[in-house]
């Protein structure tokens, strides 16, 4: 007869035999419980009741990736909060992990983004859930090398360094704290506006870089810059240009190594007919790839991305590619500088030129694919019968 502990056994799962178990004929079937906790993956925390393994999938990339954000599709399960404010991230040793909850439909569905410290072909992590106690700790650690939403002044925040032509920071470099934005020039003649992330984008082997803009409202020009792999020093011991150097340049019209895509609202000296989009290196003069396009100074908001993947260098404005992996392979030595930032400026003609929502982020293709397996929970338990392997819960 079963003694009461086992008769309050609920069996969810019979696996096949391991060999292990036997049988005692006097007494009948003979049980071993194996805890989870001991085999192999401990329990993160107490207070947690259910976890479930998440499978990633990496098996499809050139690369083994480190510190790398996987997307997490999670479904809701009735031990869940209705809004995942419970949802703790580990390695399989109980090492916390970042995440950032992008999207989240309550009791329904949450998409979710988790720092992974390595990722080969294949790993697996922990997601714990099941604490009605705790809030979220989502943060954009999990997901981004640079996130600026503007809400605080960057340049009184920390994470930027900013360097103003005019040093005037009502007009230049100037956050706005009712918009939430950040004007890199006012509609003032002769400003200039260079501000860096305190980032390296060479220690980046791929990564996608987002942002919003609007440039319009004055008289018609000059423009504004993203730069990548630009060397900061020359601003820490002079002025970003002002008029048609767009700030990517000094004050003394001198060249600073380092590549951008500029908005120019202004056809200047080397550049191509009426507003463009082009990708600059060193100078605002120097176009390895130009288009014509009005949006650069039109007023409204545009949203760009750009990709950087394997030499190539990809940018899409709005939904439309401007141009698609372009052969983009830097000179080693002393052009090696991984500066990542912004610039704009005016001259005679003025405009605003404002960024919002600035994300830099690590990327490959394929990207890892992951997939959240089977709850389990504090309290279950595997028991070894004379049937077969037994996974249980009890009551």
């Amino acid at each position: 007869m079963f003694t009461r502990a086992i008769c309050c056994v609920l069996f969810l799962v019979v696996c096949a035999s391991t060999g292990a178990t036997t049988l005692n004929s006097d007494s009948g079937p003979v049980f071993e419980s194996v805890n989870p906790r001991s085999d192999g993956y401990p329990w993160w925390n107490d207070d947690w009741n259910h976890r479930a393994r998440v499978y990633i999938d990496n098996q499809y990339s050139l690369e083994i990736l480190y510190e790398f954000p996987i997307q997490v599709n999670v479904p809701y399960r009735v031990s869940m909060q209705p809004d995942f404010g419970d949802f703790r991230f580990t390695d399989m040793d109980g090492n916390p992990l970042p995440y950032w909850v992008e999207e989240a439909e309550r009791s329904s569905q949450a998409c979710v983004w988790v720092r992974v410290p390595v990722i080969p072909n294949a790993q697996n992590i922990f997601i714990y859930y099941g604490n009605p106690a705790v809030s979220s700790e989502s943060c954009d650690e999990g997901y981004a090398e640079v996130c600026e939403p503007f809400t605080d002044d960057p340049t009184r925040s920390g994470g930027w360094s900013v360097y103003r032509h005019a040093g005037d920071d009502s007009l230049e470099a100037s956050w706005d704290p009712t918009e939430k934005v950040l004007y890199l020039t006012r509609q003032g003649r002769d400003l200039g506006t260079a501000i860096f992330a305190d980032i390296d984008l060479n220690r980046l082997n791929g990564w996608v870089l987002s942002f919003d803009y609007s440039a319009g409202g004055g008289t018609g020009a000059e423009g504004l810059c993203t730069m990548i792999y630009k060397d900061e020093a020359p601003y820490a011991g002079g002025t970003p240009s002002c008029g048609g150097g767009l700030g990517f340049t000094t004050a003394d019209g001198g060249s600073i190594p380092g590549y951008g895509v500029e908005f120019d609202a202004h056809q200047g000296e080397g550049d191509p007919n009426g507003p463009h989009v082009a990708l600059i290196e060193d100078g605002t003069g120097s176009h390895l790839k130009a288009v014509h396009d009005g949006r650069v100074c039109d007023g409204s908001w545009h949203h760009v991305e750009l990709v950087r993947l394997h030499g190539g260098l990809s940018l899409k404005l709005d939904s439309d590619y401007v141009f698609y992996d372009y052969t983009f392979n830097m000179p080693g030595g002393d052009r090696a500088y991984g500066g990542l930032g912004f610039c704009a400026s005016t001259g005679e003609l003025t405009n605003d030129h404002v960024i919002d929502n600035v994300l830099l982020r690590k990327w490959t293709n394929p990207m890892p694919y992951s997939l959240v397996g089977d709850e389990e929970s504090q309290d279950e338990t595997i028991v070894d019968t004379s049937f077969g392997r037994i996974k249980a819960l009890y009551r």
